[in-house]
């Protein structure tokens, strides 16, 4: 079978593991076999892909050009060798500082938007203290 790669790594609007900015529908179709589409949400203009085992989500413009990706645990999204699952927010937070990233506080988690990475956490709360339970990778081109 398909290996499944369990690091992701993350170049800032470019790629996140096997996706890179604007990749085509189409193309994520025939690259996985194991796609599985959804809607989003009942607004939502283009389907979102779902793919390796339903742990990595695609995102798609309008014209279906992928604009971002959303990465669930058992894999592993990794952005200059931090690992985002073994954390939590707090922690997250506290090393992308250091780095100099402006980071924003969200009701669901943390953005850090010079990056186009925002941090996710169904049980957040204002301590930070919180597991991560997904990464969504911008991959969209700043206009």
């Amino acid at each position: 079978g398909e290996e499944i790669l369990t690091i992701i790594s993350i170049e800032s609007f470019k790629n996140c593991g096997p996706i890179n900015a604007g990749d085509d529908y189409s193309e994520i179709i025939k690259r996985f076999s194991d796609h599985q589409e959804f809607k989003k949400g009942p607004l939502s203009k283009f389907v979102t892909s779902s793919i390796l085992s339903g742990n990595l989500h695609v995102f798609y413009s309008e014209k279906g050009s992928c604009v971002g990706v959303e990465v669930f645990p058992p894999l592993k999204p990794s952005w200059d060798a931090i690992d985002f699952f073994s954390s939590d927010l707090k922690t997250i937070n506290n090393l992308f500082k250091k780095r100099g990233a402006k980071v924003d506080v969200s009701d669901s988690g943390l953005e850090i938007p010079s990056l186009g990475l925002s941090l996710y956490s169904h049980d957040f709360n204002e301590s930070l203290c919180c597991a991560i339970d997904s990464v969504y990778v911008d991959l969209s081109k700043p206009e």
